[in-house]
């Protein structure tokens, strides 16, 4: 739990480390973000996870609470995956809008539009091949 609350202070550090050791036509590297706006980026991944822990902590288990509890986490789950294009372009925009190259500052200018756009393609794509592959095994067991 506690690498948990770390972890954004360790990401912004080893952001710094990596690109302070990397030079190009002998300039070096910079990360310019700051650790308020590391746990900012990285607070909402970690947000589902906290509230399915401190839900079950304060459940006493009983068969009621067991039902209410994997309905929380059911839904949690989908927000997740349904959030996730956004966090991972959360994540991103922070890590590439703080690259810096002597007096050059990187931009992120990608909206939040384009990784849905991603990931409906990439869920297209794993459908069609889960249907194609349930489609052979059925053609399978049908010659068998």
């Amino acid at each position: 739990m506690a690498i948990t609350g770390l972890w954004p202070a360790l990401l912004k550090s080893t952001m710094q480390f990596r690109l302070a050791n990397t030079s190009g036509r002998g300039l070096r590297f910079r990360f310019t973000g700051n650790l308020t706006d590391a746990y900012k980026a990285v607070l909402p991944l970690f947000a589902p996870g906290a509230l399915i822990v401190g839900a079950s902590a304060f459940t006493d288990l009983r068969p009621g609470t067991q039902a209410a509890l994997g309905g929380l986490v059911g839904l949690l789950g989908l927000g997740s995956a349904l959030l996730s294009p956004w966090l991972l372009w959360n994540l991103k925009k922070y890590q590439h809008s703080n690259y810096a190259l002597g007096a050059e500052q990187t931009r992120f200018d990608t909206g939040v539009r384009s990784f849905y756009k991603l990931s409906l393609k990439v869920m297209a794509v794993y459908l069609g091949l889960a249907i194609a592959v349930g489609a052979a095994f059925a053609l399978l067991l049908a010659l068998v």
